[in-house]
């Protein structure tokens, strides 16, 4: 596909093999009254082949024509070399706030974070995630205020190029 505008050439990869992977996980939670949760959850996941999305050069990518797409850059996937292992550990916390009395009887916050790493340097993994809200309720009514931040993370080998962190 290619992309005027940007100047791109998105360009499939027949070689590329499935990307599998072993997966681990264990929580803990602790569960209290009146409605409260903590819980911190660790993760594992062993991935063979993974999917790593690169922007090259026309030269990099191997193109060899003689046209104007030489000043284009080719985005394409290929696989990781090895094993590639990838840990996360979230906290979360989750509180009906009943107990602050009958005016917050309906009111609940939440909150979590999460760290997330690889082995090796791999585009698309979000190194820090956190989140919060307040939900409440009353019959059919239903009011929710959530907040949500996503560090940078890498987009690409090649150029070090970020997505740079964001909330909503």
């Amino acid at each position: 596909i290619v992309n005027e505008t940007l100047r791109t050439v998105t360009a499939p990869n027949a070689a590329l093999k499935p990307e599998t992977s072993k997966n681990f996980t264990g929580r803990l939670a602790y569960y209290f009254e009146p409605v409260g949760l903590l819980a911190v959850t660790a993760t594992q996941r062993n991935v063979k082949n993974i999917f790593i999305t690169d922007t090259l050069t026309a030269q990099d990518f191997g193109y060899s024509g003689n046209d104007e797409l030489q000043a284009y850059d080719f985005i394409t996937t290929r696989n990781g070399r090895d094993t590639t292992r990838v840990r996360s550990f979230e906290l979360e916390y989750n509180q009906s706030l009943g107990f602050l009395g009958s005016l917050f009887k309906r009111l609940t916050v939440r909150g979590s974070y999460t760290r997330a790493y690889a082995a090796i340097r791999t585009p698309g993994i979000t190194p820090r995630l956190a989140s919060g809200g307040l939900y409440y309720t009353l019959n059919r009514l239903q009011v929710y205020a959530n907040y949500n931040w996503a560090d940078d993370w890498l987009r690409n080998l090649q150029t070090n190029v970020f997505r740079r962190h964001r909330s909503n």
